[in-house]
């Protein structure tokens, strides 16, 4: 029903490739999807139709694949906000929303993905700040939010990243000064500022 749910919500019908989705078919042999089995059921763990068509919106309903470790939907024309169930998706690993047309800010309850080490939200059209909450993320290593419309200070909670090796923030409206507190970031490889209003 979670995956139905996705289907209708972005045109499943007219995606390029939409094997086996909506028939009695197991799930594993459904294009894009990976399962495992706990306690004798089939679970959703990989999520895979990136550069598939999926226009529209994500479903609430999405954040209740508990048990989903890779989401991978960049490359697509998915339209509005990013639904706060997210937060609810807390074995998420890897989140891939790249090159969509996702709109509204990045919601707080991203800051419980405590398994999250790679967070992929550049090229889309999000607004609003950075959420303090993205500080909660202590398996980061690489996030991407390059190329949105992002306002307001980079939040000096990034200080707290201690994985965090790759970080790109350019091509958005922060301002105000870089955090003193990113020089805690003692793994960090590449950060990316440019294209920003940053001052001090």
């Amino acid at each position: 029903d979670i995956l139905m749910a996705l289907y209708d919500a972005t045109n499943g019908d007219n995606w390029t490739n939409h094997t086996n989705w909506g028939t009695d078919m197991p799930l594993s042999e459904w294009y894009g999807v990976s399962v495992s089995t706990k306690d004798g059921k089939e679970r959703v763990w990989s999520l895979s139709l990136e550069s598939n068509n999926l226009v529209g919106t994500l479903p609430k309903e999405i954040g209740n694949l508990n048990l989903l470790t890779y989401l991978l939907l960049n490359d697509n024309e998915l339209t509005g906000c990013i639904p706060t169930s997210i937060g609810n998706m807390t074995a998420l690993e890897q989140l891939y929303l790249g090159s969509n047309q996702l709109t509204g800010s990045i919601p707080a309850e991203i800051g419980n993905l405590s398994q999250l080490w790679r967070c992929d939200l550049y090229y889309n059209q999000l607004t609003g700040s950075i959420p303090a909450e993205f500080g909660n993320l202590a398996s980061l290593q690489v996030c991407y939010l390059y190329g949105n419309q992002l306002t307001g200070n980079i939040p000096p909670e990034l200080g707290n990243l201690s994985n965090l090796e790759t970080c790109y923030l350019s091509n958005n409206q922060l301002t105000g000064e870089i955090p003193a507190s990113l020089s805690n970031l003692t793994k960090l490889e590449v950060m990316y500022f440019y294209g920003n209003m940053l001052s001090g």
